[in-house]
């Protein structure tokens, strides 16, 4: 038997921004910084959160955690 963790459907956003911004390089542009999770979300708002729901089903699937009202544990059995 599995332990499941729940966490909010904000940390799992933080924990995905944190991973687009380490994974990928910052952009400096005219004195100011981008981050790439900034990015994706402001230039594409669809992929951003197709993005984000993938990482969400990927949480459920590899990590044990799941998102209360977002996803269900009798689903990843």
């Amino acid at each position: 038997m599995y332990e499941i963790e729940w966490v909010t459907l904000e940390e799992a956003t933080e924990s995905f921004n944190e991973l687009l911004d380490e994974t990928y390089p910052k952009w400096e542009f005219g004195g100011a910084t981008y981050y790439p999770a900034q990015i994706l979300k402001e230039v594409d708002p669809v992929h951003y959160k197709i993005a984000l729901d993938d990482y969400v089903t990927f949480m459920a699937e590899n990590m044990d955690q799941f998102i209360k009202g977002e996803t269900d544990p009798e689903d990843y059995k």
